[in-house]
């Protein structure tokens, strides 16, 4: 009987080490997953602000253009976005302008969708893009439009 109860209990501690390993194990990767979402947070909310930044920077030269397109041209002003990241975490991330919104988005390497959405108070053109991007300002005849270019 003596060996019976060793045994059972060596059993039993090797059951618990193996249960409080896996809890272990799983914190640590939740936990990973949200630092990476985190920092996701982080980048997309710098990426968003400096498309917001360059598209106030485009409403103001374009108040400051003289410039008078023929009728039927379209004559672009400016484009900016060169400044911008390729890729976020390794993953391109999109970007989308709707009429007083801009969306910024990724997805994780588990694929969950991360964005950013800050408000806007001018027109802006409805258009979206994956990075790289540019950010156009051009004119015609029916007035400005800023709006996205792969």
């Amino acid at each position: 009987m003596k060996g019976i109860s060793t045994v059972f209990s060596h059993m039993s501690y090797i059951a618990i080490g193996i249960v409080a390993l896996s809890l272990i194990v799983a914190s640590v990767y939740m936990w990973g997953d949200k630092v990476e979402e985190t920092f996701l947070q982080r980048q997309l909310k710098l990426v968003s602000s400096s498309v917001f930044d360059d598209i106030v920077e485009l409403k103001m030269l374009s108040e400051d253009s003289n410039a008078v397109p023929k009728p039927g041209e379209t004559k672009i002003l400016s484009e900016t976005g060169t400044e911008m990241p390729d890729k976020i975490s390794n993953e391109n991330y999109r970007v989308e302008f709707s009429s007083d919104r801009i969306i910024v988005s990724s997805t994780t390497s588990k694929g969950v969708v991360v964005e950013r959405i800050v408000p806007v108070t001018f027109d802006i053109e409805d258009s979206s893009a994956i990075s790289p991007f540019v950010i156009r300002l051009e004119r015609d005849s029916g007035g400005d439009k800023i709006y996205l270019v792969d």
